[in-house]
């Protein structure tokens, strides 16, 4: 009975750790994603798709994968206050 009582504080405290690291983890950065389609409605593979921020001139770049897939990662989020 002793030996289960271990197990579990010692498993409670291992989800509490787990949990608030995910509480503290926000972030300033943000995702843009989409797929590009032409006026048809069919994927455009290899469109270059383009963001600009409106403050601090960061340009970021990528290309459409085979079915129309962009993902631009990690960019800094504006200030709406």
């Amino acid at each position: 009975m002793r030996q289960s009582w271990k197990y579990g504080v010692t498993g409670l405290v291992l989800f509490t750790l787990v949990l608030v690291g995910t509480l503290s983890a926000q972030t300033t950065k943000g995702t843009i994603a989409g797929v590009v389609s032409d006026a048809q409605g069919l994927v455009v593979s290899g469109a270059s798709v383009t963001v600009a921020a409106m403050e601090g001139g960061d340009v970021r770049s990528t290309s459409t994968g085979p079915i129309g897939e962009y993902r631009i990662e990690s960019l800094t989020l504006a200030d709406t206050g």
